[in-house]
């Protein structure tokens, strides 16, 4: 079974999450966005960091479980860019940011901010649940932009160390 924090998220996200007795389904799940038992922002910031830390490695450990037909779009992407700018010196940047675009934010993003939304999950997940996963994809489309946190949500910079610890992985995967 999971441990850890992606473990926990993963519980909540099918409906399990820590045995809380007596207590309704959306406060069960309220620890997912707290962090357990730990109700500072600084606790709730390293719980979201340690998630979306892990949620990238699944995802860069799984490229072989990339569908095919994604994979070749992206690749077929990737070669218009290099081809658009041949001879410039950015064009293999260029041509990783529109592949990482269209992989990230349009396939991968989506799919973990709301997985009962592209059959993941039979069912919308519990609301603290839900919001929790729509902070994981954050990050990870923040890693997958290159791009810092907290300019919106001044409470997501401290996330940016997730981000940049991530970016030589993430580049080896889109690689």
């Amino acid at each position: 079974m999971e441990s850890g924090p992606a473990g926990q998220v993963l519980r909540a996200v099918r409906g399990g999450g820590p045995r809380q007795q007596g207590r309704s389904h959306a406060k069960a799940h309220g620890w997912l966005v707290r962090g357990v038992g730990q109700p500072t922002l600084e606790s709730r910031q390293a719980f979201l960091a340690a998630v979306a830390s892990t949620v990238v490695d699944e995802i860069v450990g799984s490229r072989r479980l990339v569908p095919p037909a994604l994979s070749e779009l992206c690749d077929l992407i990737a070669i218009m860019v290099l081809d658009r700018f041949e001879g410039d010196e950015h064009a293999e940047t260029a041509a990783l940011s529109a592949v990482s675009g269209i992989f990230f934010l349009r396939a991968v993003g989506p799919m973990l901010a709301a997985p009962s939304a592209h059959s993941l999950l039979p069912s919308v997940p519990p609301r603290a649940a839900s919001r929790g996963l729509v902070l994981v994809s954050k990050v990870v489309i923040a890693v997958a932009n290159g791009a810092p946190l907290g300019q919106k949500e001044p409470f997501m910079a401290p996330l940016n160390s997730v981000v940049e610890a991530k970016l030589p992985a993430l580049d080896g995967f889109l690689r």
